[in-house]
């Protein structure tokens, strides 16, 4: 067996399969990332960011600071034909949460034009 100290191309063998092997484990056990678009509840920022896939929501907006950025959708009016991104987030009812597409109480209230006003016209964007 060589002599790292004798000969330096085994000590630089050495040193580049060590980190070539940590460079190997770091890439297999990396959380993979998805491009997520996300609004503000907040100051009412929509942004895109790159964030591991099991995030949970909310999330701290660059912007303004406060961890109010939940997941995005984007809607389009069907009365003014204007593009916005709606919160996608439970509705708090109460003491507890319904799930918006369950829709057991009523039309989701957040299906309200905010450029013309008219309710129920907004829908997601194919």
């Amino acid at each position: 067996m060589a002599n790292w100290r004798q000969n330096p191309v085994v000590a630089i063998v050495a040193v580049a399969v060590l980190v070539l092997g940590v460079g190997l484990l770091t890439l297999v056990f990396k959380t993979p990332k998805q491009e997520f678009l996300l609004k503000c509840d907040s100051c009412k920022a929509e942004f895109q960011a790159k964030l591991p896939a099991d995030v949970t929501f909310p999330v701290k907006c660059p912007l303004c600071g406060q961890t109010q950025a939940y997941q995005g959708v984007k809607v389009k009016c069907k009365a003014c034909g204007k593009e916005l991104v709606r919160i996608n987030k439970p509705l708090s009812v109460g003491s507890g949460e319904i799930d918006v597409k369950q829709r057991t109480l009523g039309p989701d209230p957040r299906s309200q034009c905010p450029y013309c006003g008219v309710r129920g016209q907004v829908d997601e964007s194919k």
